[in-house]
């Protein structure tokens, strides 16, 4: 069973402040090896497919819902052969107007993370939850669904009837491409794709785990699940749940079909896990920024910075595929080129080194 407490949300990036309720939820994802991790487990990470993560990714790349950040939300290029795909289909019909009512209220970036609070469920049950919850003429009730607690915490979150007619208007268009094709079409890629994840998990559980244990055991992170989903851009989700389960913590990357070699498709994982030490070496950075868009997007920078010296430390030789991934190659690439003030760089640098107690020698 999984455990996920809310004073250990994710990511320092949108900044939503979440109840300190705890989700319980069995796993239900389809599992590329034996399935779960058993309850005791020291280290246990499973590369899994979950199709609701897939749908909901897909509805929001083809409705072009993208955030602020250094690095791209959804892949582009996923989203308009989606849309093209399905010119008459309710999500490309209705993308523009989702869109502008998305980008005008901050509230919907929550939707970018739904699947890491719903990923036990499968596509029917969380579209009927979220539906149920969105709808006013239902009249509540969310107690005797699966995944309750997290419907829950989207409704604390979306309290306003007009952000709730919203989110109704993109569950529907989403149900109906699930189905008129989009169920049968989604469930293609994901078999076509097994043999990928599979590959993909022998290389994280052998080389990466290992090389990364003094991290991941110093932050909790020595278990969860790494759920790769193609309409993903660049920017991950990363999910850190109870610290006293240390098997419940979520990851969702995006799986490009363009990127040569298993370590280029793990980077992002690698990076998405840094979001703890970045959330606590902020805390000697924080008075530099007045703003949350500004401290996320130093975040963000943070956090690619942090993956790359984890593995310049750990794992060298998975160095070079990271620097190429997130464009650091170059000899005047940087993961703080995104920042206007160099000194940021520097006192973020001093305080990752600290936290990653990375100041001793090699």
């Amino acid at each position: 069973m999984l455990r996920r407490s809310h004073s250990g949300y994710k990511r320092a990036q949108y900044a939503l402040v979440l109840a300190g309720a705890v989700l319980t939820a069995s796993p239900a994802r389809a599992a590329i090896t034996s399935g779960p991790p058993e309850p005791g487990a020291a280290t246990a990470w499973r590369v899994v497919v979950s199709p609701f993560a897939d749908l909901w990714y897909h509805g929001l790349a083809v409705v072009g819902f993208h955030g602020f950040g250094p690095h791209p939300l959804y892949d582009v290029a996923y989203g308009r052969t989606a849309a093209k795909a399905r010119p008459q289909g309710a999500l490309t019909m209705e993308a523009e107007a989702l869109r502008a009512e998305f980008e005008g209220d901050p509230a919907f970036e929550l939707l970018h993370f739904i699947p890491v609070y719903l990923a036990d469920l499968s596509p029917e049950q969380a579209l009927a939850g979220l539906r149920r919850m969105s709808d006013s003429r239902a009249g509540g009730g969310l107690e005797a669904l699966a995944g309750a607690q997290g419907l829950a915490v989207v409704a604390s979150l979306l309290p306003e009837p007009k952000q709730r007619s919203t989110l109704l208007r993109f569950v529907t268009a989403l149900e109906r491409e699930w189905a008129r094709g989009l169920e049968s079409e989604l469930r293609a890629s994901r078999e076509a794709r097994s043999a990928r994840l599979g590959a993909l998990e022998a290389r994280w559980t052998s080389r990466f785990v290992p090389a990364l244990a003094p991290y991941l055991e110093a932050f909790g992170l020595q278990g969860g699940w790494i759920m790769p989903s193609p309409p993903l851009g660049l920017e991950g989700r990363f999910f850190q749940g109870d610290p006293r389960q240390v098997q419940d913590n979520v990851v969702i990357v995006g799986l490009p079909p363009t990127v040569e070699g298993h370590d280029g498709t793990l980077a992002p994982v690698v990076r998405e896990l840094c979001y703890p030490a970045v959330r606590k070496a902020f805390e000697a950075v924080q008075q530099r920024y007045q703003d949350r868009i500004a401290a996320s997007r130093a975040s963000d920078a943070a956090a690619t910075r942090c993956g790359e010296l984890l593995l310049e430390k750990l794992l060298p030789e998975a160095l070079s595929a990271y620097r190429i991934r997130f464009g650091l190659q170059g000899p005047h690439s940087s993961a703080w080129s995104p920042l206007p003030d160099p000194a940021e760089g520097t006192a973020w640098d001093a305080a990752l080194v600290r936290v990653l107690n990375l100041s001793g020698g090699s």
